[in-house]
């Protein structure tokens, strides 16, 4: 184990220019962008309101069940019955009624009617509380909208304990017999938490369609946040997998195309959460277009059929003439934006899953979703679900004697450490070790589910390896809401993480961390601000300061023993110093990364460059580290994680040079070669 501190001898490292383990495809630095919780809803995508459709039960009905009294629900209705959750009433009294219409609406089964059955010349309506509001913003304010009787008045406005902070007022011609969408600017004033309020004042009824609430700045790049975008940009993402993860498994897609408000909301089966259907096609492919990244798109092989995914493949790419080409020209995109990247279906080996078959069927099934989905673009690349070695019902094997020759990859997904199979919190010093070590375990992994793959695929020409899902996972238990905390250990893990991807390039040609934002995340988001985590860091450490080529790398040295922790097995010759060599097509620059996971100790290493020209002593470093072992970013301080970016000259003889690597460290050299 790694709890002492005593000094450690030195380390050699060996990087063999002249061996080339492969090329590395830059899709391997991918990311997950999963309708899960506050992942787009809450994080990537920049809407504030909540059920902005008002779809689902009222609130009312369920806060019955709470009250003091509960034999008062025979006599009368609390202030918010009507209301659907989590709209509120806004200065309610007996002559204000709340009503979810079914037989008016404009969106999905179901409306919003506000009932003011008396004028007293005050506004009422509804509202929601929470928002986190920026000084001096401009807010994109949209309402759908329809009125009866005499409605004066109707406004959207931002409320905090100081009062009024921001007002739009509607240009209302009462009444306004057909839902019509009025559109404005809500400017606010003050910072902090505000409540949103959609409130009116006369004689009548008004139907709420839909509400929207956001930032300018999303709202003109189509509802995604573009600050995020920048972040993405940054680490070096080249790839997003979307909408799913087990939520794909139970999406429509034709649900998220078409007019942004008129889309249906459902309830997803995956996660028992509303899905407004807001991000949907146009906005993630649009989305992927304008940051250059690569689009891997699953489609629904769960409650879905192989129809739907085939009219899915033909309205990314089919040519405006061909009849779903003609469906996406009408909602505003006359070129196909040539999706290659396809997934049939997502982890349908589980028994969580929406759909879930047994390997053989799901096997078959994936042939006929092929031969679909090929016949509309023939292409495109397609990954069929595979599983961590051969659990499950020898799932591998049953699946990969049945898709060989028909799909280009089979997905794996590992999470390293699941603590939830504990009784308690691990020491700090037994998740370090388990932690740290995790990507060694991961590759073990890829290489053992890749064997079973192998054995039993058809034909000479094997199948890539997406690494479709991989992260940590933390114990929600023991996490204050309900969100991962990530340290610099969790940084050393990613960042080792993608240099075993890097390791075993010649098979794995696609990975995805799972996710971007927030559950699972990179990044933490709220609506004003963004925490870069060390997980980010050691993403952005890997993935931007990489070379093209993946060379064999030699680490000898100190070692520790793992004894197993929860879903991690235990490990034997850990090196406390990993490094992993890349380098550029030109042949010019060699990046070399560099892992130290000894939680104390500065170790010292000979780097021995084999097998090429002369190294220049001028050397760019980029370090990870940190304030502590353990230390994290919050939203308040931004550092206690960093990386640190220094040009040094180094002392090289034959090709060889020293170099003393930090305690709880991940840094890259980049080096340049002569002839």
């Amino acid at each position: 184990m790694a709890s002492d501190h005593r000094e450690l001898g030195p380390a050699t490292l060996t990087v063999h220019l002249d061996r080339s383990i492969g090329r590395i495809n830059p899709n391997v630095y991918g990311t997950n962008i999963e309708h899960l919780e506050t992942l787009v809803y809450g994080g990537i995508w920049g809407e504030l309101l909540s059920d902005r459709k008002f779809a689902g039960p009222d609130a009312g009905r369920a806060r019955l069940r709470g009250r003091d009294r509960p034999w008062r629900g025979q006599f009368e209705d609390p202030c918010n019955f009507g209301l659907v959750s989590p709209w509120i009433p806004v200065n309610a009294n007996d002559d204000v009624y709340f009503v979810h219409d079914n037989t008016v609406f404009y969106s999905g089964r179901q409306s919003q009617r506000i009932d003011l059955l008396a004028d007293d010349g005050d506004y009422h309506g509804i509202g929601q509380a929470g928002l986190e509001i920026a000084a001096g913003a401009d807010y994109a304010a949209r309402v759908v909208l329809r009125t009866e009787g005499v409605i004066d008045s109707v406004a959207l406005r931002l409320r905090d304990p100081a009062g009024e902070n921001g007002i739009w007022e509607l240009p209302l011609a009462s009444p306004v017999h057909d839902f019509t969408t009025f559109e404005g600017t809500l400017r606010s004033v003050r910072s902090g938490i505000s409540d949103f309020e959609l409130v009116a004042h006369g004689h009548g009824r008004i139907w709420i369609g839909a509400v929207s609430l956001m930032p300018a700045d999303p709202a003109l790049e189509g509802g995604l946040r573009s600050d995020i975008g920048a972040k993405i940009v940054e680490a070096g993402i080249r790839m997003l997998r979307w909408p799913g993860g087990n939520f794909a498994s139970n999406y429509s897609w034709m649900d998220g195309i078409g007019p942004i408000d008129r889309r249906p909301s459902r309830l997803n089966g995956a996660w028992n959460e509303w899905e407004p259907n807001d991000l949907g096609t146009h906005e993630f492919l649009d989305y992927c277009e304008r940051l250059a990244v690569t689009p891997f798109i699953t489609v629904n092989a769960g409650s879905g059929s192989m129809e739907d995914a085939a009219s899915w493949v033909e309205y990314c790419n089919g040519p405006a003439d061909s009849e779903w080409g003609r469906v996406r020209a009408g909602n505003g995109r006359e070129d196909p934006w040539n999706v290659r990247y396809w997934s049939i279906g997502n982890e349908m080996w589980g028994n969580f899953q929406v759909g879930h078959v047994d390997p053989k069927t799901y096997a078959n099934r994936a042939v006929e979703f092929a031969a679909a989905m090929k016949a509309k673009d023939s292409s495109i690349h397609l990954t069929a679900v595979g599983h961590v070695r051969n659990t499950l019902g020898h799932w591998n094997q049953f699946t990969a004697s049945i898709v060989g020759g028909h799909v280009d990859a089979v997905a794996v997904h590992s999470y390293t450490l699941n603590p939830a199979a504990l009784a308690q919190e691990p020491s700090s010093q037994d998740k370090w070790d388990a932690i740290t070590a995790g990507p060694k375990s991961t590759a073990t992994v890829l290489r053992d589910s890749a064997a079973t793959i192998d054995e039993h695929w058809p034909g000479n020409m094997l199948p890539e390896i997406s690494f479709d899902e991989w992260g940590i996972r933390e114990d929600l238990r023991w996490a204050p809401g309900w969100k991962e905390i990530y340290r610099l250990r969790d940084g050393l893990h990613t960042a080792g993480t993608l240099q075993e991807i890097q390791r075993l390039c010649a098979r794995v040609s696609m990975s995805h961390q799972f996710g971007f934002v927030n559950r699972l995340g990179l990044i933490d988001a709220d609506p004003n601000q963004i925490n870069e985590t060390a997980c980010y860091q050691g993403f952005k450490l890997i993935a931007a300061h990489s070379e093209a080529i993946a060379l064999e790398t030699e680490s000898e040295g100190p070692t520790f023993d793992t004894p197993g922790l929860a879903t991690e097995p235990p490990l034997e010759s850990v090196p406390y110093l990993d490094a992993m060599a890349t380098l550029s097509d030109d042949g010019d620059r060699l990046s070399i990364s560099v892992i130290n996971r000894h939680r104390h100790a500065d170790i010292s290493a000979s780097i021995v460059i084999s097998g090429g020209g002369d190294i220049a002593p001028e050397a760019t470093i980029h370090e990870l580290n940190g304030a502590g072992p353990l230390a994290r970013n919050t939203y308040g301080d931004q550092a206690q994680t960093w990386i640190e970016d220094k040009e040094i000259l180094l002392n090289v003889e034959d090709s060889t040079f020293n170099y003393n690597f930090p305690a709880h460290s991940a840094t890259v050299l980049e080096l340049l070669i002569g002839a």
